[in-house]
């Protein structure tokens, strides 16, 4: 009787081990987002990568007798510039990733005229340069921007030069 109990125990061992070695074996699945190809660098998730993410912060203006402008992006959108006198703000702006290019309405200090100003963008890490390609105003009763004056016009073309400020 025990003979009899050890080969049907040693026939179930023997079936297990042989159903375990055909088993697949289960693999990691890949985490989510892009996966690097094989022989790529890997992705560092933290890097900018894009205009809109490289352009925020504060840059300070580098053409001859402007050196006292700033011009702020933050994170929201919101742009602010000018002398410290006579600041510009503007509570959102639009980055193009693909066109490379901003876009905001900004209301001059104390004055009541709002501004529209579109303008192309080369960005270095230490460096921005935006060239105006549009520009309008309104005052704030008007319903919708007005023919461009002569000062709108003088902004296309216009090129402004920023440095990375600390």
């Amino acid at each position: 009787m025990y003979l009899r109990t050890y080969r049907i125990l040693g026939a179930g061992c023997l079936a297990l081990a042989v159903a375990s070695c055909s088993k697949p074996v289960a693999t990691e699945a890949p985490g989510p987002g892009p996966q690097p190809t094989q022989g790529a660098a890997p992705i560092d998730p933290h890097k900018p990568k894009v205009l809109s993410e490289l352009i925020l912060g504060k840059w300070q203006r580098t053409d001859s007798g402007n050196t006292s402008e700033v011009l702020v992006i933050d994170k929201t959108g919101k742009v602010s510039f000018g002398d410290p006198g006579f600041p510009f703000v503007a509570p959102k702006s639009k980055i193009d990733d693909i066109d490379e290019t901003i876009e905001w309405e900004a209301r001059q200090g104390n004055a009541n005229r709002i501004q529209y100003v579109k303008w192309k963008v080369a960005l270095t890490p230490d460096s921005l340069k935006l060239t105006g390609l549009e520009a309008k105003h309104r005052e704030p009763d008007e319903d919708k921007f007005g023919p461009a004056d002569e000062d709108d016009k003088a902004y296309k073309g216009k090129e402004e030069n920023y440095k990375r400020a600390p």
